[in-house]
């Protein structure tokens, strides 16, 4: 229904109305020669139709085979795609001494043994998961080193990180080991955090991972941790068989919380706001086109209304593949002049 509601939106001219501007290519000449002087869709949009809002027409045309051929490779041809990193950690739990568990507070000297890394898990757009977990001598010595370089490292090479809760706690916990470890700071890469965007734009009953799944009507099929257990077990570094049990079975929990935070993401990411993926797919990919800023999709046409300010009014664009609502950046009264769409 909704799907229907935003077709009704389009511009009046239909996908097979297009097809046939392709056969008559009146103005496809026109566009094609300004293309190769270098003027910008919108401008040729104002020139060729009398509205610069009228560019997407501009853009369907540049995904024609026969097109890029005309206008040659280099023209529409992506350097490389955006890499959208997401990642999860899952760390050992602090030993102390004490003599209560009520409303204590613990002092450095009671610290038995600090919080390290147990698994990682991460995976790249809709690349397969990839995960590494410690040996049990690798939990007696707390020697976590590998997987705090490696996941650093993908990061490092990532475009956008996507994880849940992962501001406040997965990549705090990945710093403070890489500090510990004498590892060089991360790149600052832009952060989507599910949780944090969830708490921002809706009101679930529960902000956590499996209550959000389970409202969405997601079924979420995961390893059975039994509480805290599966943790101690990874700690009972006297049996070494049970231990790496339980680390195989911590990295299989750690692997399917990957694609629930992948999943969460796609069925969410119209929604989102505060990173702008649409600018940074420009960016990556050389081709510099109105983008959705919620996706990074090209398909995005021009929607009814406008967003107001104290001064000024922008166009609204919607996203036919994440269905995100974004604005252009220029004023509507800004004819023939390049932009991009904004979060709202």
């Amino acid at each position: 229904m909704l799907t229907q509601v935003l077709m009704k939106t389009r511009s009046p001219m239909t996908d097979e109305k297009f097809k046939d501007k392709f056969k008559d290519k009146w103005w496809c000449s026109t566009v094609i020669e300004q293309l190769k002087q270098g003027k910008s869709n919108r401008a040729i949009a104002k020139d060729v139709f009398g509205k610069s809002d009228d560019e997407y027409r501009i853009r369907r045309l540049l995904k024609q085979d026969w097109v890029q051929k005309e206008l040659g490779s280099e023209v529409t041809k992506s350097t490389r795609e955006l890499k959208t990193l997401y990642f999860d950690v899952e760390n050992s739990p602090c030993e102390y001494y004490g003599w209560g568990r009520f409303d204590q507070s613990f002092s450095q000297d009671q610290v038995k043994r600090e919080s390290h890394l147990l698994t990682i898990s991460f995976a790249t757009n809709d690349d397969e998961v990839k995960s590494f977990k410690l040996s049990a001598d690798d939990v007696i010595n707390q020697d976590d080193l590998t997987l705090v370089a490696n996941l650093a490292q993908v990061i490092n090479e990532s475009d956008v990180i996507v994880g849940f809760n992962s501001k406040k706690f997965d990549l705090k916990v990945l710093k403070t080991r890489m500090l510990l470890w004498g590892l060089p700071p991360l790149q600052p890469k832009k952060h989507i955090d599910i949780m944090q965007q969830a708490k921002q734009h809706f009101r679930f009953p529960s902000n956590s991972m499996d209550n959000i799944c389970k409202y969405l009507g997601y079924s979420v099929l995961k390893q059975n941790t039994g509480g805290f257990a599966l943790w101690r077990r990874c700690m009972e570094t006297h049996d070494r068989e049970e231990c790496t049990k339980a680390l195989e079975e911590m990295e299989l929990y750690n692997r399917q919380d990957i694609e629930v935070t992948r999943n969460l993401y796609k069925k969410m990411q119209g929604w989102f706001t505060g990173v702008n993926v649409g600018t940074i797919t420009n960016q990556i990919t050389g081709n510099h086109t109105l983008r959705c800023s919620k996706c990074g999709s090209d398909d995005v046409y021009l929607d009814k209304g406008f967003h107001y300010t104290a001064q000024s009014a922008f166009s609204f664009y919607r996203c036919s593949n994440c269905l995100g609502v974004s604005r252009m950046s220029k004023k509507v009264d800004k004819d023939g002049v390049d932009g991009v769409l904004l979060n709202v």
